[in-house]
């Protein structure tokens, strides 16, 4: 699994761990008005 995170990319590595989408896409938001509001 880990050879399919760096030949193909996080698409292939998100998959293969079956990460929830939704959630990962409401990290991804989190992260990213933690870092705006910093700078």
């Amino acid at each position: 699994m880990h050879y399919a995170k760096s030949s193909l990319g996080w698409s292939a590595y998100l998959n293969g761990i079956r990460q929830d989408y939704d959630g990962f896409a409401d990290e991804l938001a989190r992260i990213g008005e933690y870092l705006g509001s910093r700078g």
